[in-house]
């Protein structure tokens, strides 16, 4: 280098010291000029343009300067800075391991590879380098923060939350930071954690769109679902083109019951971004709410496409393919056990013995997976039998896949031998916990319902697997030993529609827990309002066109009768006048409907006060709102089916002494409807005394039925024990 081209770097040099940029650059320019080999001229050129922002200029001045001195350390740092800045990452990648290469115990080398590592999607790969930046580099924050998103992606929650919450600690106004810890918390079902560090990261950054979608999920998943609406619309004035944030908004409108507002929003998504699944599979839903069944199932199919690892497509089309009649129990049969070869077979080869011992009359460990210990038709279901059972014979361990508690979960936390929360443990692991618990028998209370832990049993982590009562029909796998139910909704003839071993409690498949609430039966409401009422309060994706025409033709046989629905979707008033018209298309005028959205419980039971007879849905028929009638004193009048959904309501009014009530078919339904209207003192009677005769049924005998739920788990184990050799 010449004297004068010294002195020229110089005063350039110190033109960069004292912020005169681009007088700088100009000098920088002249020296490259005389001698395009400064590396010096070029590497500081290279800082100029990424001082002003001229990302490009600067990246191609480092990129020179690099190729004069390949193992100068800062340059090759500045470059791989200046490429990521520029997202390209993979094109900084190598020059971060070349300092890595170059320099192994150098952190903020280690920091950049992994950071770069991360952003290429290579977690794996880019966990190792944050681990030992943050070894080396202890007190800075966005090295913690960058290694909790990396465990995060990785799947190891509880480590990315302490990882986060370092972070925090060290730099309390990182928000994203509180966010990350925000997102992993929600992952391990800790939703009002979770949703403090949302908040936290909003306050500290008021236009965190991230945050606002996070902090609705986790209030969706408690089952606030007002205030996650709000956080979600935050969001969308965000972006309001963003389709991961219509989609959510539509599926937290889905769950209040708008179904309208709903399908519009999970549209916007689908516009937005054809390819999301979960907005396919949500928008599947509400359209069999409105009976456009086909439409529906197309779109669980496309999901089913886009998200072919996935498990939760296919539990959302065979749950949902029980609302429509044109379904073949032997079709659904089919789809049942595509599922289990899809997704269990692959799981077979992982499968081993167990070492429970076979001892025929020991105590047992028993099992039950659920997302619903709770206020929901299992846990009413449930909690009165969980209460009654023998713990000499059957320890009771819990595992709970939910995010909502109430006053039923702490019924069953009390009759828990063993009570644990898993929501957010993987398949894998919690699969693993079952064996380490030693469980001998293990029951799924889900099936193809939301909550649902399919994969958990098609890992075969207990000797014996059951499913029962949360999904009345096959789940597909072979690994589930039985189906548990009675002669009435598992009849012989139909053995060949599951996959498990059909298995018969020799009275009621269910036991009803009494409503908490004291709501007594009123007098008949014909004999006051001179006309009678049929009622249904069913789900309202079971009253498909068919049940409609049905329904159509009862409103015709009894003269001046009405029909009281209520559900969800009712809110909406175009819902209310879509049904309307299904009726008035079938000869009925819609001033023959009574028409009412969701109500608190106690309201929903008064709401039967207004109703004579219940009628039942098919081919899904009533379970809870069947023995919620029953206990209002309305008597259920069903139709007989041809599978597990379509047996439900007879095998309960056969356990009540009603089997009267049970029609051959549509036009039996229609006569029986109408008879039983004509006799309004036999309805009368009815009434006043079937609340009494519930009660000595073995419908709401807890402890009758926990002794026969304890005899056949009991003889299920006799049975697995007989298979090794013990008697």
């Amino acid at each position: 280098m010449t004297q004068a081209v010294q002195r020229d770097l110089e005063e350039a040099l110190g033109l960069h010291q004292a912020g005169r940029i681009r007088e700088a650059l100009g000098r920088y320019g002249r020296i490259l000029t005389r001698q395009p080999g400064n590396f010096l001229a070029r590497y500081h050129q290279g800082l100029a343009r990424l001082q002003l922002g001229e990302l490009e200029a600067g990246a191609r001045a480092l990129e020179q300067a690099v190729k004069l001195k390949p193992d100068h350390p800062q340059a090759r740092y500045d470059l791989g800075r200046a490429l990521s800045l520029l997202g390209r990452h993979a094109q900084a990648l190598p020059h971060f391991e070349h300092l890595v290469a170059l320099a192994p115990d150098q952190a903020e080398a280690r920091f950049y590879l992994g950071l770069t590592l991360a952003q290429l999607q290579r977690a794996e790969d880019a966990l190792p380098h944050l681990e030992r930046a943050a070894e080396m580099k202890p007190e800075l924050a966005e090295v913690w923060h960058n290694l909790g998103g990396v465990l995060l992606d990785l799947g190891r929650h509880e480590a990315a939350v302490q990882a986060f919450e370092r972070a925090v600690a060290l730099q309390p106004g990182l928000a994203d930071a509180h966010n990350g810890l925000g997102n992993a918390l929600n992952k391990l079902a800790r939703y009002k954690d979770a949703c403090a560090a949302y908040k936290r990261a909003i306050a500290l950054k008021g236009d965190f769109f991230e945050a606002f979608l996070g902090w609705g999920t986790a209030l969706r998943e408690m089952g606030q679902h007002k205030a996650a609406r709000a956080a979600y619309e935050q969001a969308l004035a965000l972006r309001p083109e963003d389709a991961d944030a219509h989609g959510m908004l539509g599926r937290v409108l889905k769950d209040m019951g708008l179904s309208r507002e709903a399908i519009e929003h999970l549209k916007r998504a689908l516009a937005a971004k054809p390819n999301l699944a979960d907005a396919h599979c949500d928008l599947a839903g509400e359209l069999y709410v409105w009976g456009r069944y086909e439409e529906g199932r197309e779109h669980f199919e496309t999901a089913i496409r886009l998200a072919p690892e996935a498990t939760w497509p296919w539990s959302g089309l065979l749950f949902s393919l029980h609302f429509d009649p044109a379904v073949s129990a032997a079709e659904l049969a089919a789809l049942h056990r595509r599922f289990g070869e899809r997704f269990e077979t692959p799981l077979k080869p992982t499968w081993r013995p167990h070492d429970n011992t076979p001892d025929p009359e020991r105590t047992l460990r028993v099992g039950f997976v659920s997302g619903d210990f709770r206020r929901h038709p299992v846990g009413y279901f449930m909690v009165e039998v969980m209460e009654a059972l023998d713990h000499t014979r059957i320890q009771p361990y819990l595992y709970a896949n939910q995010g909502q508690d109430d006053d039923y979960t702490a019924r069953f936390k009390a009759c828990a031998h063993v009570w644990r929360e898993v929501k957010g443990l993987d398949d894998d692991a919690l699969a693993a916990e079952i064996r380490a618990d030693g469980i001998d028998i293990l029951i799924d209370l889900s099936g193809h319902t939301a909550g649902e832990r399919l994969m958990v049993f098609a890992r075969k982590p207990a000797p014996v697997q059951v499913s029962y009562l949360g999904y009345f029909d096959t789940t597909g796998l072979s690994a589930m030993d039985y189906i548990l139910g009675n002669a009435w909704v598992l009849p012989r003839e139909e053995e060949n529609l599951y996959s498990e071993r059909p298995w018969r409690l020799p009275e009621s498949h269910l036991c009803y827990s009494r409503p908490t609430v004291a709501v007594a039966v009123t007098s008949l409401p014909a004999k006051e309002q001179g006309q009678i009422t049929f009622g249904c309060f069913n789900k309202f994706e079971k009253l498909n066109p068919k049940v409609a025409a049905c329904w159509a033709r009862v409103l015709q046989a009894v003269p001046g009768s009405r029909l009281y629905l209520k559900g969800k979707p009712l809110v909406d008033p175009v819902v209310a006048e879509t049904v309307r018209n299904r009726f008035e298309d079938n000869g009925v005028p819609g001033d023959r409907l009574i028409l009412e959205g969701v109500s608190g419980y106690q309201a929903y039971l008064e709401s039967y006060h207004k109703v004579d007879i219940a009628l039942d849905p098919w081919p899904y028929n009533g379970g809870t709102t069947t023995m919620d009638a029953l206990w209002m004193g309305v008597p259920v009048l069903t139709l007989g089916g041809d599978r597990y959904v379509a047996h439900m309501s007879a095998s309960i009014l056969a356990n009540a002494g009603l089997s009267d009530w049970i029609a051959a078919d549509e036009d039996d339904y229609v006569a029986k409807a109408a008879a039983f209207a004509a006799d309004l003192e036999g309805l009368a009677r009815l009434r006043a005394g079937l609340r009494q005769r519930l009660l000595a049924s073995p419908l709401c005998d807890a402890s009758r039925f926990a002794r026969h739920f304890e005899d056949a788990l009991r003889g299920m184990w006799r049975q697995w024990c007989l298979q090794h050799g013990v008697a």
